[in-house]
Order: structure tokens, then sequence, then C-alpha cells
């Protein structure tokens, strides 16, 4: 990924439009990130994302160790801010 990436607080949005958001922003790189999961899906999304290979470089937090979507998506974008994506 060459352009920066916009984080999105997945504490002000639903499920639905933070996964949408973020799955959105990524297919834009030409990444197949699955869209419109159901929330009790949430890890399957989160591993499509650490699984990017630019992303996994990053050592990006592992949804196992998360109870919901929303600390799991705050602990990601801390690892992109701190990137400098």
């Amino acid at each position: 990924m060459s352009a920066s990436v916009i984080v999105i607080d997945p504490r002000a949005v639903s499920w639905a439009n933070w996964s949408a958001l973020v799955g959105s922003g990524l297919r834009a790189y030409g990444l197949n990130i699955p869209l419109g999961l159901p929330e009790k899906e949430w890890q399957r999304f989160a591993y499509a994302i650490t699984d990017i290979p630019s992303v996994a470089g990053l050592d990006p937090p592992r949804p196992q160790a998360f109870k919901t979507w929303q600390m799991w998506g705050l602990a990601l974008n801390q690892t992109l801010l701190n990137s400098g994506l």
C-alpha cells in the first residue's frame, strides 16, 4: 500500500458501517476483503486484513486476543498510525 490509510474509530460507528468503510478502502488497493459479514463473524474480516502481506509485516494485533471487534479495531488503528501508513 503506497497511499495513506484512513483510520475510522470503531467506537463511533456500527459494525456494518465500520467494516464496509474499512473493507471498501482496502478493496481500493485491489485487496479481496469480505464485505457484508455479520458482526458475529468479525474475526473472519479481521484475519482477512491481518493476512495482507503489507499489514502482516507491521505485526498487527491478532483478532483472537480481543473479545470485541471495537477493541481489535482500535488496536489495528494504532498499529497503522504507528507505522506511518
